[in-house]
């Protein structure tokens, strides 16, 4: 086996990892567009049942449908939590801060965090060859 074998297993780690997390984004944003649909839909069938249009069994069945959305999630948000902390283990950094740090943090901070995942290895910080097709992006 190469010497180079190892680096090359953990890149290919790290890459795949990354790539669940990013799928892992998006179905969080899918989730949080989810929810705000069920939520005006909820919002006009309580209008039409308050009207006499419906009846309350569909205010029922709207609201069923807010809680079964609403409780997605959480479960994806732990998701995203435990799969940075896998990819920063496996770069042999430190976990990223906990969700209430992190909830403080901009869009813009994570983002650069991020970004940092797909630094080459032994490529400094900030370094114009450091930077992928995706960080210039």
């Amino acid at each position: 086996m190469e010497p180079r074998s190892g680096h090359h297993h953990a890149v290919s780690d790290v890459a795949a990892a990354y790539f669940q997390l990013r799928e892992l984004d998006l179905e969080l944003e899918i989730a949080r567009r989810t929810l705000a649909s069920r939520q005006d839909s909820l919002r006009i069938t309580q209008m039409l049942a308050n009207g006499g249009a419906t009846s309350m069994l569909d205010v029922r069945q709207a609201e069923q449908l807010v809680f079964t959305a609403a409780g997605t999630i959480p479960d994806l948000e732990r998701r995203i939590e435990q799969q940075e902390n896998f990819i920063s283990i496996l770069l042999g950094n430190n976990p990223v801060p906990s969700p209430v740090e992190r909830n403080s943090q901009s869009k813009r901070t994570r983002r650069k965090f991020r970004r940092g995942f797909l630094r080459p290895f032994g490529t400094p910080a900030g370094h114009p060859t450091g930077r992928s097709a995706v960080d210039r992006g």
